[in-house]
C-alpha cells in the first residue's frame, strides 16, 4: 500500500488543532520552514518487502504420519490392585509441507518460490481396560524392629523393660493384563499382622573416669618368684617370658618411678578394669588382677577366669574353686578383657561380650596387675581402671 507523507508549513503550532482530522494513512510532519497556510504532499519511499502488483498464497500440502505414541496413563498402572480402567492419550507425529506462491497481478502468472517442512502432532484421547490378577502370597515372614529404649540409654544393671514391634509380612504378586495379554507384573509387601513385643534387659550406660591406664611401654615388670625371668617391649606391648623350668611371678610396676601400679577399689562404686593381652602356649600363664582374678592359661590349652587358677600361685585368684571356668577360644589371639563390679556383681566380658556374672562382694582396698609365665610368654599390651560418676 502506498502511503502519503503530509509536509505542514506553519506559523505556529496552534495551527495543528486544525488538521487533527487528517486521513489516518497520511503522516504528518512539521518543517521547519514558514510556508504560510501550505500544505504540500510528499510520496514515502515503499516498503522493501512489499510489492503492490503482487499476490502472496500459502498451501499446505503432503501430510505424513511419523509415528504415534501413547501417553499419560492415568492412573498409573502400579498403583492399582483391581481391574480398573485407565485413561492416556494417543499422541500421533506428522509432518507437512507449507508451499509459498506469489502471483503477479498483471500478468496472472503464479510461481512456487518456497518451500518448509513442519512438524505437527494430533492428540487423541483414548481409554483401556486393565484386569488386575492376584497369581500368588508368600507365606508370612515375621520382622522386628529394634528393642526400645537401648541398654546403653539407662544406668548399667539397671533392669528395665524394653519393647519392639514386630510385623508378619506377605509378598503378594499382581499380573497386569491388556485385551488377555500380560503386559507386566508386580511384587506388592503386605503387613498381615502385627504385635508388640516386651522383654526384660540390663542398662549398659556408665559415666566412666579414668583411674589409671597403662600400655606396655609405660610399664615394667617387678619379678616377685622364680628365675632367668625375661622382660621386653615391643611396640606398646609387654612380654614376660620363662625358657623352662620354675615359673617367673611379676607385678606390673610404673616404668618411670619404679613404683607397683596400684588402684583403689571403692565396694560402693561401679568399677571397670580393663586388660589387654594373651599368652603364647597353654603352659599355665595369666595376667590378672586383685579382687577380680584375670586371664588365665592351662595346660589343656583353654584360657579362662576364675577358679583355680593353677597349682603355683592361687593366691591372686579371687574366685572360689567352686566357681565354674569360663572357657574362651584362641588364647594366642590379643584380646580385650573387661570387668565390672557393681552392687555386689561381677560381669566379665571378652571383646565386650558378656560371658559371665557371677553374685560377688568384696571390701576393696588396694589392688594390683599380676603377671607370670612357666616355659611360655605372657603379653600385657594395656591395663586401666575407671570408676563410674553418677550424674
Amino acid at each position: 500500500m502506498k502511503k502519503n507523507i503530509l509536509k505542514l508549513n506553519i506559523i505556529s503550532l496552534f495551527l495543528l488543532g486544525s488538521i487533527n482530522n487528517a486521513n489516518a494513512n497520511h503522516i504528518i510532519r512539521i518543517e521547519p520552514e514558514i510556508f504560510k497556510n501550505r500544505l504540500n504532499v510528499i510520496e514515502s519511499q515503499k516498503n522493501e518487502n512489499e510489492n503492490e502488483n503482487e499476490e502472496v498464497r500459502y498451501e499446505e500440502v503432503n501430510h505424513t504420519k511419523i509415528s504415534e505414541n501413547d501417553i499419560n496413563f492415568s492412573p498409573s498402572l502400579y498403583s492399582q490392585y483391581e481391574t480398573f480402567t485407565q485413561n492416556y492419550i494417543t499422541r500421533e507425529q506428522y509432518t507437512k509441507e507449507i508451499q509459498k506462491f506469489v502471483k503477479n497481478k498483471t500478468t496472472g502468472i503464479e510461481e512456487l518460490v518456497e518451500t518448509k517442512i513442519l512438524n505437527y502432532s494430533i492428540d487423541i484421547p483414548k481409554t483401556r481396560l486393565v484386569t488386575v490378577n492376584l497369581v500368588s502370597t508368600s507365606v508370612p515372614v515375621k520382622e522386628c524392629g529394634s528393642w526400645l529404649p537401648n541398654e546403653n540409654t539407662v544406668d548399667f544393671d539397671v533392669e528395665f523393660t524394653q519393647e519392639r514391634t514386630c510385623n508378619d509380612t506377605v509378598n503378594k504378586v499382581y499380573d497386569y493384563l491388556i485385551e488377555g495379554v500380560k503386559v507386566d507384573s508386580k511384587t506388592k509387601k503386605e503387613t498381615v499382622d502385627s504385635q508388640i513385643e516386651n522383654r526384660l534387659a540390663l542398662g549398659t550406660y556408665l559415666n566412666l573416669v579414668t583411674v589409671l591406664s597403662y600400655t606396655g611401654k609405660d610399664a615394667s615388670i617387678k619379678r616377685t618368684e622364680g628365675a632367668s625371668c625375661s622382660n621386653t617391649l615391643s611396640g606398646d606391648t609387654r612380654r614376660w617370658y620363662r625358657a623352662s623350668g620354675d615359673s617367673c611371678k611379676g607385678i606390673l610396676t610404673d616404668i618411670v618411678t619404679g613404683n607397683e601400679i596400684t588402684y583403689t577399689l571403692n565396694p560402693s562404686k561401679t568399677t571397670v578394669i580393663e586388660i589387654e593381652g594373651y599368652t603364647s602356649t597353654s603352659y599355665y600363664s595369666y595376667l590378672t588382677t586383685s579382687f577380680f582374678g584375670g586371664l588365665y592359661i592351662t595346660r589343656d590349652g583353654s584360657d579362662f577366669f576364675g577358679s583355680s587358677c593353677s597349682n603355683w600361685w592361687t593366691s591372686n585368684c579371687s574366685f572360689a574353686a567352686a566357681q565354674p571356668r569360663v572357657a574362651v577360644s584362641g588364647w594366642t589371639t590379643p584380646k580385650t578383657y573387661k570387668f565390672i563390679y557393681s552392687n555386689g556383681k561381677l560381669s566379665y566380658y571378652i571383646e565386650d561380650v558378656l560371658i559371665k556374672k557371677i553374685p560377688f562382694s568384696t571390701t576393696g582396698g588396694t589392688g594390683y596387675f599380676y603377671i607370670g609365665s612357666n616355659s611360655a610368654s605372657t603379653y600385657v599390651s594395656r591395663v586401666a581402671v575407671y570408676e563410674n560418676q553418677e550424674e
